[in-house]
């Protein structure tokens, strides 16, 4: 993985980014971070709990799809992902709508209204939830870390050429 140190930059995530950037950096030992986000319109919106230890990594995938959407993948559990509005995966979800393609497998939703694709359930892991990292509020391209509060790394995964054999990978750090 590559570190993603571009700039000194904090930000705050759910108004306590601050503290969490400030004890992280006189390695205080920080277990979790919430971290808010959603899509462009506000439809969408939710809540992650990541939790230590650090640094978190998100998964940059080449295939076609996540390349088009220029996805950075956050990978949580159903028990870290709270639902705020708009996250209705009901097929008839009025916020929500689904694409799928190739195997069928990954569930892709966005927001009905602005596009937005902020989170959605991965074929690499179907029974968790995948966070577009770019749609956390702290979320700053040019920043240290990406303006997250603790240290991230890049982890690219070769979703174009090679799948399985990446995700084998993945598996490896982020069990199914």
């Amino acid at each position: 993985p590559r570190h993603c140190c571009r700039s000194q930059s904090t930000m705050a995530a759910e108004g306590e980014g601050g503290a969490v950037a400030a004890a992280l950096a006189t390695d205080e030992t920080v277990e979790e971070v919430r971290l808010a986000g959603g899509c462009h319109c506000g439809d969408v919106r939710f809540v992650v709990r990541v939790r230590g230890p650090w640094p978190l990594t998100l998964v940059d995938c080449n295939c076609t799809v996540c390349t088009k959407k220029a996805i950075l993948h956050l990978v949580v559990a159903p028990e870290d992902f709270e639902a705020v509005q708009g996250c209705d995966e009901a097929p008839e979800s009025e916020t929500l709508a689904l694409y799928m393609f190739g195997t069928n497998a990954a569930k892709h939703r966005f927001c009905r209204r602005c596009g937005i694709h902020s989170f959605y359930r991965a074929r690499s892991h179907p029974n968790h939830f995948t966070v577009n990292a770019r749609c956390l509020e702290a979320f700053r391209p040019e920043a240290e870390h990406f303006g997250l509060p603790m240290p991230t790394v890049l982890s690219p995964l070769d979703g174009r050429d090679s799948y399985e054999a990446a995700v084998a990978e993945l598996h490896k750090a982020i069990p199914k």
